[in-house]
């Protein structure tokens, strides 16, 4: 029974020998860039001045990056900004319109209600002469 149990005891210590040699054969790969700015790596042996004086430089020399980042704005906001604008030109030239079609038809409403009116006048006066003319007629019978 121990003899059973001896191989399971042997995996759970140790990772198999595949695994081992798989993870030794991939050669690791340093980075070519050096996370660390040059300005910032310095030797315990060299003056603190160095380490004073290039920073500043590097901190403008950041700052300028920064600035040339920030100063350019993605294609795609500018196209954005464009469409919004063409989009508000068309907007308020179709309002201009719509205000145009407003004010035609204001004043042709106007001057239906003029000739409403006119025709009102008349139809009083017809009806006016046709009550006199009645008024005729009754005394005549």
């Amino acid at each position: 029974m121990e003899n059973s149990i001896s191989p399971t005891v042997r995996q759970t210590v140790s990772p198999p020998r595949d695994l081992l040699h798989e993870s030794s054969a991939r050669p690791l790969l340093e980075p070519s860039i050096s996370l660390i700015p040059e300005s910032l790596e310095f030797s315990i042996h060299e003056p603190s001045q160095r380490v004073m004086e290039e920073p500043s430089t590097s901190g403008l020399i950041q700052k300028s990056l920064l600035n040339k980042i920030s100063n350019k704005t993605p294609s795609w906001v500018t196209k954005f900004e464009e469409l919004k604008n063409e989009q508000l030109k068309s907007a308020k030239e179709n309002a201009m319109q719509l205000n145009d079609r407003l004010d035609k038809l204001e004043k042709r409403e106007e001057a239906m209600l003029k000739t409403q009116e006119e025709l009102v006048k008349k139809l009083e006066d017809a009806n006016n002469i046709e009550l006199q003319k009645l008024d005729v007629f009754k005394k005549n019978v």
